[in-house]
């Protein structure tokens, strides 16, 4: 699954084993970084926070109401997490691409072999050369 999510950014990477090492370096990047686990107890406490405020404004002893806020708020930072995480893994990998020296658009990831400017066909951002 998770390779189908990334198969853009890893299919420029040379060997089946290039790809797992890219991946799994692109994971403890992401870990490692404060803002993962920043939003991650972020979300912890905002699940809790909606059923403390949905019991409270409406006096429900965390019944249907809560339930229905406590939900929405778990979905909200599923997704949320989701997408993050999924943008962090992106650009990990384009920074080890670039590292490699195959040039790629950091932002939409468009493989800049060739390009005769100094901005991405695709989205319109600026790279270096």
């Amino acid at each position: 699954m998770w390779d189908k999510w990334f198969a853009y950014d890893l299919a420029h990477f040379d060997t089946d084993e290039d790809r797992r090492n890219a991946f799994r370096a692109a994971v403890n990047r992401m870990y490692h970084s404060i803002w993962y686990w920043v939003f991650l107890v972020a979300g912890l406490v905002s699940v809790l926070n909606v059923k403390v405020i949905a019991m409270s404004l409406f006096e429900f002893p965390l019944g249907t109401v809560g339930v229905i806020f406590g939900g929405m708020a778990v979905v909200t930072v599923l997704y949320g997490g989701i997408w993050l995480w999924r943008r962090a893994i992106r650009r990990s990998l384009r920074q080890q691409l670039l590292a490699r020296g195959i040039p790629v658009c950091l932002r939409c990831g468009y493989c800049l072999r060739g390009a005769p400017s100094t901005r991405c066909p695709e989205c319109g951002s600026l790279f270096r050369k």
